[in-house]
């Protein structure tokens, strides 16, 4: 099936996905719903064909030494299960479970799919189908997802000539293409600074967050997911009042996690909270790499917020922005990937804390294929496991269809579903409230 061997190193955020994801289940999980919906017979074509289009997606992870490299030779077809649609929630229970299952990565390949099709004899009304996508994370990033996600629908509805994709030359790995001042020994003279900067980061999150909360670090945990979504009307009046403000999403999502994870699981009272940016690495490349290139392009920068009594939103999120923007303009979306293996090498043979309170990522305004007659795409999801060494609060977000959509992951040993529901609820109240002028009261604590 392959027709060039593609053998090469893994980067080091690639690396760093990889090493997480032996420690514990760390995947990618995609889910499209249908109206309707494609026959398995034409997924099963179009799956092979995205296969044979994306070398990343017919590869294995395999170990030199201490190296990990991808290779694809003697790598399977894309598994493809087929499975009977029970109900409306059959897709959340498939989901949790992918988000819970390992890669046998040393196998391949880096993507399995299961179809939940609904049987002809449902029942009246519409007939609904779920596409559920699990992606090894080193071979994904948001950005290319929904690239992949809409190439699929797109293959979905095509006519049988057009079932045909090129396919992609292989890429080195993304740290190749960081701008000269990250590489060879300025790199290294930038690695070293930036290290500098997070162990004095670290001794003042350790010395101000004595006698405070310590979330436990539990090897039994399993990811379980909450969706929740702000209605049209909301989501615009936030954006704008965010452009009025001069703050992007991620800034906005950043501040509602922080704030609702300190009122429902730090008390409410002064404490210092670490949180997780994403940013997207394929603009800022030599050159900069497009969207349609399956890969995980992405960095990890964590900072840490003081949130004192009665913090307010607007402010926190000026701050959070002045954090965020003050590291990117230090190049530090570059030296935290290149450093993105050491820090969970370290914080996997500790297993002592948690990397952070928050975590979420942004994938910006997500416009879907709309599919054929019989096979309308009805909407879609997107979860990244977490892990005991995680983040409490975990989630992707995006704007689907006018509502800005928040799927979030928490772990079962740090909350139950009552709880869980409830700082879902906070978050939404907190970014509702925040694009109205005026203020009014939060939901019950």
């Amino acid at each position: 099936m392959v027709e060039h061997r593609l053998h090469r190193p893994l980067g080091t955020f690639e690396a760093a996905l990889t090493v997480t994801g032996e420690h514990a289940p760390f995947v990618v999980v995609a889910v499209i719903h249908f109206d309707g919906g494609p026959t398995p017979e034409r997924l099963r074509r179009v799956l092979d064909e995205l296969q044979r289009k994306h070398p990343l997606l017919r590869v294995r992870i395999v170990r030199h030494g201490k190296e990990l490299w991808y290779d694809s030779e003697e790598v399977p077809r894309i598994p493809f299960e087929i499975l009977q649609r029970q109900s409306d929630g059959h897709w959340v229970e498939l989901a949790e479970a992918e988000l819970n299952r390992r890669f046998d990565a040393e196998k391949g390949p880096l993507l399995r799919c299961s179809y939940l099709k609904a049987s002809p004899d449902e029942g009246s009304g519409a007939v609904r189908s779920d596409l559920v996508l699990t992606f090894h994370h080193a071979v994904m990033d948001g950005t290319s997802g929904t690239v992949l996600v809409n190439r699929l629908l797109e293959l979905a509805a095509a006519q049988d000539a057009e079932l045909c994709e090129e396919a992609e030359e292989a890429l080195p790995p993304v740290e190749t293409f960081f701008p000269a001042r990250f590489r060879g020994s300025r790199g290294r003279w930038q690695m070293a600074r930036y290290l500098g900067r997070q162990i004095a980061d670290e001794v003042r999150f350790r010395m101000g967050s004595r006698g405070g909360r310590r979330p436990s670090v539990d090897p039994s945990a399993r990811c379980r997911i909450y969706s929740a979504e702000l209605s049209c009307e909301a989501t615009e009046a936030l954006a704008r009042r965010l452009r009025r403000e001069r703050l992007t999403v991620a800034t906005a999502l950043n501040a509602a996690f922080l704030l609702a994870a300190f009122r429902h699981l730090y008390g409410g009272r002064n404490a210092l909270l670490r949180y997780i940016n994403f940013a997207n690495l394929r603009p800022y490349l030599r050159p900069p790499v497009e969207e349609h290139h399956l890969g995980s392009f992405i960095s990890m920068l964590r900072f840490t917020a003081r949130l004192g009594e009665e913090p307010s939103f607007w402010p926190l999120a000026h701050r959070l922005s002045r954090q965020v923007e003050a590291g990117l303009r230090r190049g530090e979306k570059f030296t935290a990937a290149l450093l993105a293996q050491t820090l969970m090498r370290t914080l996997i043979r500790r297993r002592s804390e948690r990397m952070a309170a928050t975590a979420v990522s942004y994938a910006g305004v997500t416009r879907l294929e709309p599919g054929r007659e019989g096979a309308r795409t009805a909407g879609m999801h997107a979860f990244v496991s977490n892990v005991d060494l995680g983040p409490e609060l975990t989630a992707q977000a995006r704007i689907l269809d006018g509502r800005l959509r928040i799927d979030a992951v928490v772990l079962d040993t740090d909350m139950d579903e009552a709880l869980a529901g409830k700082i879902m609820d906070e978050i939404l109240w907190i970014l509702g409230t925040a694009g109205r002028e005026a203020a009014d009261p939060g939901p019950e604590a």
